[in-house]
């Protein structure tokens, strides 16, 4: 059932009507901003504590609540199920940022960096110098940026829903947008960067292996070998990387009329929307070996 609800779940919000404007009320952030302001004043108010109250307390009730839905009738958990699954995509819409990024770039000409989410944050991940084509070079972190987004909003959420129901989902979810959150302590922080490293540890290694087959398979198993596919605590580096690898190769080498680089953000668009497919085939073969 659940392989089920992701699949319908995917073609609700690519293809009926994305759920990005209930995404953006910041549940999750409005949550631990609460819960901050009246239990930061306590002694035992520590990181473990923290983190098991921010996340756990929700995960309870949150099970609870499926678990009273589903005995009164079936068909009321799986429609909760569906809506976490919708609310826990995201939270930014990709498809709206790929065009509002591609309008920037018409606006502002050649220089200067688009402000939409993924694009801002394009330099926080090394991915070096692959060609000599300095105009595709120019554009690496945008594209390794857009790559991360969409694990991070499309094939985590997927793999754990898949894996764990909804639970799965909301626990994702919930470290994700906490990870992305300023204002909390280091130590909080780096403990919600251990618990997001661990569940993105194992998706990014599937989706590497599933860029390889949307795009060009063989320099992404060369990306894994070389830059380590094993190392802890550089998932998303490594995603970034291989989702470049898939790119590098498989390049149209005409001219292009228009802005190459927006013609770069949607072949990489488009390729991580073959990757999702391939999840989606995965995991339905999965669900039938498991039956």
């Amino acid at each position: 059932m659940n392989f089920l609800i992701v699949l319908l779940a995917v073609v609700v919000e690519f293809i009926v009507k994305s759920m990005v404007e209930q995404r953006r009320r910041g549940w999750t952030i409005l949550w631990v901003t609460w819960l901050e302001g009246f239990c930061a004043r306590y002694q035992w108010w520590t990181k473990s504590v923290a983190i098991a109250v921010i996340v756990g307390l929700p995960l309870c009730v949150a099970s609870a609540l499926f678990s009273i839905l589903h005995g009164l009738a079936p068909f009321l958990g799986y429609l909760a199920s569906f809506a976490t699954l919708l609310l826990a995509f995201g939270p930014e819409d990709l498809s709206d940022e790929v065009e509002t990024y591609k309008n920037q770039l018409a606006g502002e000409g050649s220089s200067g960096v688009p402000q939409v989410t993924f694009a801002t944050a394009g330099s926080d991940y090394d991915v070096g110098d692959a060609t000599d084509d300095v105009q595709f070079n120019a554009t690496r972190g945008d594209l390794a940026a857009l790559a991360v987004s969409a694990n991070r909003a499309w094939f985590v959420p997927v793999m754990w829903f898949f894996a764990a129901g909804p639970l799965g989902a909301i626990a994702y979810r919930l470290i994700c947008n906490l990870r992305e959150r300023a204002g909390l302590s280091a130590e909080i922080e780096a403990l919600l960067g251990d618990l997001c490293e661990a569940l993105e540890w194992l998706p990014a290694r599937l989706s590497m292996f599933l860029l390889g087959i949307a795009g060009t398979l063989l320099p992404v198993l060369d990306c894994g070998r070389d830059f380590g596919v094993f190392r802890w605590g550089s998932s998303r580096e490594l995603l970034a990387r291989a989702a470049l690898a898939a790119t590098d190769n498989g390049r149209i080498d005409v001219p292009i009329s228009g802005d190459i680089r927006a013609h770069r953000i949607d072949a990489m668009y488009a390729l991580l929307l073959r990757t999702l497919t391939a999840w989606i085939v995965l995991m339905a073969g999965v669900a039938l070996l498991i039956r």
